[in-house]
């Protein structure tokens, strides 16, 4: 949005600041020398018919700077009383008319001025976006078009059509318009900048990337431009092209820390751990905030599957300030996501009790992990610790981010009736939060009351369709036993961009796990391993829809390596079971459906566990 609006800024203030109407103001005192310039120069200033209107303007254009926007319109009105036919006089009253809010003056200004003076492009400028501020896009788009006819070169008005053109979705239209006017400023990406926020905005990932990587053709020079792109490169696995761009903008800056940050990530995914550590070495060593730093590459680190390298970041970041609650907090979050949830523990209790919202989160994270240790009361006893600190903090983001946790700790402790209850009175007194109705829903499924819960994600899809609550809906239909429902959800983000990994994944594995449409489920999930080649959850989602469609020789080195990579999943290691099953290795598919049926224990999903169970006694059943 604010790209949207940074060129009307620009229109509507010029001087810089929201300037407020003060009527009561007193006038600002005239520049002597500015009034004698303009008495010298007017007369021979063909743009004014008399010096008392180009007087006028000045002082208009003085009390605007100090923000009496009343006094403004009145010298302007005088203005017009010794040169009534001057355009520039004429646009700047119609300007104010808008600041001002009486957007029918403005407009009826703006109409006799485009009458008299069709060829003064600002006036077309502003009439289309007052229009388009009054939902009358059709005709701001002919203003805007007007606009460039009269001055092909004036920029603001193409980045204007250029704006409503994206907020429609026509984004063709609108990427020939920012080409011509690229033609006529060579070495400019600017169009093409805004094009790819405004993309990003509607979530077309597709047509950002597209955008970016013409600003970054026009302009090469641009380092934000540039360093996006590598980032967007680095997250679609073009690691070879991510990796060039970065380097490009370390030409330019070699301290800048996304791109120091990035080109280290990208050497550790490719196995060059010396590349790696020189690219940390250099952002630790020119970072103003060197804990803050280390916390964020720790994160980066632990993302990239690189959880040993991230715990090294944090004891650097410890031996800077070894009692800094942050890092503790961090350590115990890559403990966890690791598995190695005593450790976390031990971490989260380091948390001191005055760092602040650090420490109901990390009494709440505590409370996760006793959960997972199979300490069920414990953890019940901590998170209620953590939701009361979260209260008497009086920090409700906190509060709400504690209220995450509570289907899953009440879940493992067989309690999840509990937890509806307690979520009911949070979501009646938070009502709306859309945290507190997430949560509610989860818990709603885990009590088998789908209808309830799909109800309650629909109201909340209905206000806001985010990415986060379009999959809420879709795993709460999936879980009531709605696949396709599930499928036609998630199909609206690959509507807006068939290139998300997330949505091909969900959509193939959820069509393959039902024995749904299995070979498009196939080159979705085809497409989502090219586009991230590391996730371990897409190269299990394709080895199983391998698997379903029969083909055991393509599914096996996607699975291997996917339980190598999360050996702790019970759904991959079913999934690995079940080839050993049809490759009849029955006792690695014993063995291996026990360790699942063992690590669900701990964090129940009585459905998979079911199924579980029936295929264990069948291969038991072959081993006799």
């Amino acid at each position: 949005m604010l790209a949207r609006l940074a060129w009307l800024a620009l229109l509507v203030l010029p001087l810089g600041g929201v300037a407020q109407e003060r009527p009561g103001a007193a006038r600002p005192v005239a520049d002597a020398e500015a009034i004698a310039h303009a008495q010298s120069t007017a007369q021979g200033d063909p743009g004014y018919s008399s010096h008392r209107a180009y007087l006028h303007y000045l002082e208009a254009r003085r009390a605007e700077a100090h923000g009496d926007v009343a006094a403004a319109l009145v010298h302007l009105r005088q203005a017009l009383v010794y040169d009534e036919s001057s355009p520039d006089i004429r646009f700047h009253l119609a300007r104010l008319q808008f600041k001002t809010h009486d957007r029918a003056r403005a407009l009826a200004t703006l109409e006799r001025l485009n009458a008299d003076h069709p060829d003064y492009a600002p006036a077309h400028l502003l009439y289309g976006f007052v229009l388009r501020t009054e939902g009358r896009h059709a005709e701001a788009a002919v203003a805007f078009a007007r606009a460039i006819e009269a001055d092909p070169e004036f920029e603001e008005a193409y980045l204007a059509r250029i704006g409503l053109l994206a907020e429609e979705g026509r984004y063709e239209e609108a990427e020939k318009l920012a080409n011509r006017l690229a033609e006529r400023r060579p070495g400019e990406g600017k169009a093409f900048r805004i094009l790819a926020v405004l993309a990003k905005e509607n979530g077309r990932a597709d047509w950002e990337n597209r955008f970016l990587q013409r600003a970054v053709e026009l302009e090469p020079s641009h380092l934000p431009a540039v360093l996006e792109l590598a980032v967007q490169e680095e997250r679609a696995g073009r690691l070879e092209e991510a990796a060039r761009l970065y380097g490009r903008v370390l030409v330019r800056d070699p301290s800048d820390p996304t791109a120091l940050l990035g080109s280290a990530r990208i050497a550790l995914r490719q196995g060059d751990e010396g590349s790696a550590r020189a690219f940390l070495r250099q952002l630790f060593g020119t970072h103003p905030d060197p804990v803050g730093v280390r916390l964020r590459t720790a994160l980066d680190l632990d993302m990239a599957e690189k959880p040993e390298r991230a715990l090294e970041v944090l004891e650097e970041a410890k031996g800077i300030a070894p009692s800094d609650p942050r890092i503790f907090y961090f350590q115990g979050l890559v403990l966890e996501r690791r598995g190695d949830f005593r450790a976390a523990l031990d971490a989260y209790r380091r948390v001191p009790a005055n760092a602040g919202s650090l420490y109901p989160l990390s009494r709440a994270r505590w409370a996760n992990c006793l959960s997972l240790l199979g300490e069920w009361e414990e953890a019940l006893r901590i998170l209620d610790l953590a939701l009361a600190t979260s209260e008497r903090l009086l920090d409700e983001e906190a509060h709400v981010e504690v209220l995450r946790f509570v289907p899953d700790v009440y879940r493992r402790a067989r309690r999840s009736y509990e937890a509806v209850s307690r979520l009911r009175k949070e979501a009646r007194r938070l009502e709306g939060n859309p945290t507190v109705i997430l949560a509610l829903a989860t818990a709603l499924q885990d009590t088998g009351q789908h209808g309830e819960a799909i109800r309650l994600l629909e109201r909340l899809v209905e206000a806001d369709s985010s990415e986060a609550h379009l999959y809420a809906l879709a795993v709460a239909r999936e879980r009531a036993g709605d696949p396709e429902g599930a499928v036609e959800v998630v199909s609206r983000i690959l509507e807006t961009n068939p290139e998300d990994p997330v949505a091909l994944n969900f959509v193939g594995y959820v069509l393959a796990d039902h024995g749904l449409r299995l070979e498009e489920a196939r080159q979705m999930l085809l497409r989502a391993v090219e586009l991230r080649p590391d996730e371990p959850a897409y190269l299990d989602s394709l080895g199983w829809c391998e698997l379903q469609l029969g083909d055991l020789a393509a599914a096996e080195p996607y699975l291997l390596r996917a339980a190598q990579m999360r050996p702790e999943d019970p759904e991959i290691l079913h999934h690995l079971a079940e080839l050993h099953f049809r490759a009849g290795r029955f006792e690695e598919a014993v063995a291996t459906w026990q360790k699942a049926l063992q690590l669900l224990e701990r964090d129940p999903d009585l459905r998979l566990a079911g199924i579980i169970e029936k295929r264990l006694l069948h291969a038991r059943s072959r081993l006799r």
